[in-house]
């Protein structure tokens, strides 16, 4: 999305780039590619749009789908793309295990080289001095914004597909092909947080802007909204084709309908789905007040002895996890369904 969630922008292997309206739905744009679109990022003052490419090429487009710059030099597809805080360079990484930095004018002005394998992600902290990248040789590294590798963050199997700053620096979240999220403290580098809750690959991982919370997506189609502590605070998507990328909607905007705290995800089932959480989270405590109000009633009423577990799935699946009230309502609510 662009800075006041007005827009929202879609890559997809059908070599297009898709720019709609986010109160109406409508397409207002289709950028066309030669090769399947990867990647994609608004400048920070909203101006340009930029793509990333399975052809190795990055491009800078205008809003209204012209084409301003192609920045070439990945030898391989280019699996993300980012603006740097000012929006005056443009950070490209790719399956030529390669970081790229660019002007807005599409000059290659540095290369960074530390990994032995596939980037499939990078981030930049917000004060725009520190980089990260997830690799498929099983590291996160830690950069300084000059190319030096200040860290390197190991752990699981089969690499990394994503790593992201905590807003105020001092965490990395990072997720792979061991189904699972871990977060480590910069400082010290010590591993916080081993999150487990996915039944496939976790493809993306997300902070919202206070840093309190984190949303995952999976191979296995699940989108998941935890505390940092790894706490499963709710599940958003369940099932269906795999989820490519999960991301708080952060915005500059002041108005009432976009200050809420929203979550936009997209994978392989070629949809892009926005959720308001408060919605999301109001509607689930109701659903669980209500599988509470009528447990007496399904434990005792010999007509409903088929039914007495009718809410028992629900309940496992989204308040397992929950903080220490909740699960103690959840144990009295699940013992009356035994």
């Amino acid at each position: 999305m662009n800075s006041n969630a007005s827009l929202v922008a879609a890559a997809s292997d059908d070599k297009d780039l898709y720019l709609w309206n986010r109160k109406t739905g409508r397409l207002l744009e289709r950028f066309t590619h030669p090769s399947a679109v990867l990647a994609t990022a608004f400048s920070p003052d909203d101006q340009l749009i930029a793509t990333g490419s399975w052809d190795g090429s990055a491009r800078l487009w205008d809003l209204s789908g012209t084409q301003q710059a192609i920045l070439l030099g990945h030898q391989k597809a280019i699996w993300d793309v980012i603006f740097s805080p000012d929006g005056q360079t443009i950070l490209t990484a790719g399956a030529d295990n390669k970081i790229r930095l660019w002007d807005r004018q599409g000059t290659q002005k540095a290369v960074y080289s530390g990994h032995t394998d596939e980037i499939r992600s990078k981030d930049i902290s917000q004060d725009g001095q520190f980089l990260l990248s997830a690799s498929l040789d099983e590291t996160v590294n830690l950069w300084d914004i000059n190319g030096r590798i200040m860290r390197i963050f190991k752990g699981g199997s089969g690499g990394f597909l994503d790593a992201r700053f905590s807003p105020d620096g001092n965490l990395v979240a990072a997720t792979g092909f061991d189904n699972k999220i871990r977060i480590w403290q910069i400082e010290s580098g010590e591993l916080k947080t081993v999150i487990e809750g996915h039944d496939e690959e976790v493809r993306s991982v997300s902070f919202n802007q206070a840093g309190t919370q984190i949303v995952s997506a999976g191979g296995d189609g699940q989108v998941k909204l935890w505390s940092v502590e790894g706490t499963l605070i709710a599940t958003l998507a369940s099932e269906g084709e795999a989820a490519w990328q999960a991301l708080f909607v952060k915005t500059t905007s002041s108005e009432p309908s976009v200050q809420k705290q929203m979550v936009i995800a997209a994978g392989e089932d070629k949809q892009a789905t926005l959720w308001d959480l408060e919605s999301v989270l109001s509607n689930r405590s109701l659903i669980k007040k209500s599988c509470q109000w009528v447990a007496d009633y399904l434990e005792t009423s010999i007509q409903t002895e088929t039914d007495r577990d009718l809410c028992e799935a629900y309940l496992a699946e989204n308040f397992t996890a929950a903080d220490s009230t909740e699960a103690e309502d959840f144990a009295q609510t699940k013992e009356a369904f035994q």
